[in-house]
């Protein structure tokens, strides 16, 4: 089945979502979730969105969901439990009742190479959790580009940032049908929320197979 594109997308939200209006954290990757912003209207969908970055994402963590993060430059973050924290400092952050709190919580391709898995997690406040395994170019292949120049790099982060929005206005919406058709290997997992030690099997509901 061949999925709708991110404009496509943007546009089913602004004129298909119903609920309440929305507050966003988004760190890393994922800002194109915000482009609705550009358009008429989206007053009523949104409340605000935080965008921090490193030292601001621990001292925010710090302030608004009680973290005693030490080392600012240097934390673990991008993963189901600093993504459970960050919801919870949105919504005390904003302190506003009947709002739908998102976050958008993203590792991904950079300026240099970075180890670990293209990722990002998005948690609502409807109490779900999912994470977008996204793919990535080995570091043999990330040599090779970079060699030619930042603009196959930029390009590649760009599409990335569309796609993780896409997933994120489809999670919004629990539509299926608007999810980004995705590259070989990758995924979209309803994991457990909130995150426990526990061994799971994710939910695969979205896959490139």
């Amino acid at each position: 089945m061949t999925q709708m594109n991110f404009n496509q997308a943007t546009q089913a939200f602004r004129n298909e979502y119903q609920g309440p209006k929305i507050a966003f954290l988004i760190a890393g990757g994922g800002f194109s979730a915000l482009d609705f912003r550009k358009y008429p209207g989206s007053s009523s969908l949104y409340h605000t969105a935080i965008e921090p970055y490193n030292v601001d994402t621990a001292n925010f963590l710090n302030k608004f969901s009680g973290q005693d993060i030490q080392d600012p430059e240097n934390f673990s973050f991008v993963n189901p439990e600093g993504t459970a924290k960050a919801l919870e400092g949105l919504a005390n952050y904003c302190n506003t009742p009947d709002l739908l709190y998102v976050v958008v919580n993203s590792a991904c391709t950079t300026d240099r190479y970075r180890r670990g898995e293209n990722r990002a997690y998005i948690a609502t406040s409807r109490g779900e959790m999912f994470v977008f395994e996204m793919s990535k170019l080995s570091q043999e292949e990330y040599q090779v580009v970079s060699s030619k120049g930042n603009q196959i790099i930029d390009q590649i982060r760009h599409n990335e940032d569309i796609r993780i929005g896409q997933v994120a206005l489809a999670i919004i919406m629990n539509d299926p049908s608007l999810f980004p058709d995705l590259e070989d290997g990758e995924k979209i997992l309803k994991i457990p929320f909130p995150p426990t030690t526990m061994t799971f099997t994710p939910n695969v509901i979205h896959s490139s197979n």
